[in-house]
C-alpha cells in the first residue's frame, strides 16, 4: 500500500467487490463495513468508526454524510475525509481509483482531515 494516499473504509452503500478490488490495485489500504464487522451501523456510526480508524470515509449516501459533516463541523468535532459518489454518476471501479488519484495528489492524508469531496461528474482531472 501506497502511505501517501488516504486509508479508505467503505460503507455498505459502496462496498461492491469491483470497486473495492479496482482500488486495492491502485494502492489504496481499503477496509470495508463487511471485514470491519459493522454492516448493519447508522451512518453517523460508520463515520464515528472510521474517524476512529484514522479513515476517509466513501459513500454514495450523499444526503446523510453531507449531513453528518455539516453537523460535525458546527460541533467541531472532526474526521479523516468524506468521499462521496452520487449513484446517477454511474463511475465505473477504474475511474472511481482514478479518481481518487486524482484526489490524493490535491490533498495530503493530513490534509484530507475534516474535508467533504464529491467525486462525480464535477471532479475530472483536466489531462
Amino acid at each position: 500500500m501506497d502511505p501517501e494516499l488516504p486509508e479508505l473504509y467503505t460503507d455498505e452503500d459502496s462496498g461492491e467487490r469491483a470497486w473495492v478490488d479496482s482500488l486495492r490495485s491502485s494502492g489504496f489500504d481499503v477496509l470495508t463495513a463487511n471485514q470491519a464487522g459493522t454492516t448493519g451501523l447508522s451512518d453517523q456510526d460508520h463515520l464515528s468508526f472510521a474517524a476512529r480508524s484514522q479513515r476517509a470515509i466513501i459513500s454514495q449516501n450523499v444526503g446523510h454524510f453531507h449531513a453528518l459533516h455539516t453537523q460535525l463541523m458546527s460541533s467541531g468535532s472532526e474526521h479523516w475525509g468524506i468521499i462521496l459518489i452520487h449513484q446517477h454518476d454511474r463511475l465505473g471501479p477504474g475511474e472511481v481509483a482514478r479518481r481518487l488519484k486524482v484526489l490524493a495528489s490535491m490533498f495530503s492524508r493530513s490534509e484530507l482531515r475534516n474535508q467533504l469531496v464529491y467525486l462525480g461528474v464535477a471532479f475530472a482531472s483536466s489531462d
